[in-house]
């Protein structure tokens, strides 16, 4: 009789363990349906991530690139205000100069 308990008590652990085993294989085919769903999805986030850090880098080239451009801007009108001075200036001795020219020639000898 206890032979006989102990072998139905082996087919019942042999059931419980093959019932496991059946499951955990049905759990791996699931986890593994789902790593194939997930690797492209992985792939298209890394290509994500990837051409946000181009496009930052490339955003970042821009804004020197303005920066570069504004100062170059800010020191030619700079520079185009000096001329502007001189020539104004220019003018007005040579308007100056003129005019006591003009004077000059119209006053009594």
């Amino acid at each position: 009789m206890l032979k006989k308990r102990l072998n139905c008590l082996d087919e019942n652990a042999l059931k419980n363990s093959q019932q496991t085993i059946k499951s955990l294989q049905k759990k791996l085919e699931m986890s593994e349906a789902q790593v194939c769903d997930l690797v492209p999805l992985a792939r298209d986030a890394v290509r994500s991530r990837h051409e946000a850090n181009q496009t930052g880098i490339l955003v970042v080239g821009k804004d020197r690139r303005i920066a570069e451009l504004e100062s170059r801007l800010e020191r030619s009108n700079r520079e185009l205000g000096r001329e502007l001075e001189r020539y104004s200036a220019n003018v007005r001795n040579q308007s100056t100069r003129s005019s006591s020219g003009s004077l000059k020639l119209l006053a009594p000898k």
